[in-house]
């Protein structure tokens, strides 16, 4: 009889501790599984950047058509705005012309055009020479 009731309790045990990890289980896949609402938050938030990011450079490609040599325009969601370009940092204008390119993407970047655009102030500016170094603009 002690045999049988050992065997009894190890199958009741085996079923309790089958049971609880089965629970465990299905309750880890319910935090794990996104809600379509989430998602479409995520997808949102997504699209909301890339439109932040297409609007801010082809603006500020449209604004630099004047200037030639322009390369580049690199955005880096609300930190920075780099422009390459083909300017020769050994000649002596070109401190000149990289000064003229930031002031007219700083123009642009407090435009009217691009008030819906999220934290636009906080993007620093760099323009960068034809070897791709920072030029230093006083």
């Amino acid at each position: 009889m002690k045999k049988i009731t050992f065997v009894g309790l190890g199958v009741v045990l085996v079923c309790i501790i089958v049971f609880s990890f089965s629970l465990i289980k299905t309750s880890a896949e319910k935090d794990l599984v996104f809600s379509p609402e989430g998602k479409e938050n995520e997808k949102t938030d997504s699209q909301i950047v890339v439109s932040e990011i297409t609007t801010i450079t082809e603006e500020v490609s449209k604004g630099l058509k004047a200037f030639e040599g322009i390369g580049d325009i690199q955005t880096d969601y609300q930190k920075s705005l780099t422009v390459r370009t083909s300017l020769d940092s050994t000649k002596s204008e070109t401190e000149i012309i990289a000064k003229e390119i930031k002031i007219k993407i700083e123009k642009i970047i407090n435009s009217k055009e691009l008030d819906s655009i999220s934290k636009i102030d906080s993007y620093k500016i760099y323009v960068k020479d034809k070897d791709g170094n920072d030029i230093s603009i006083n």
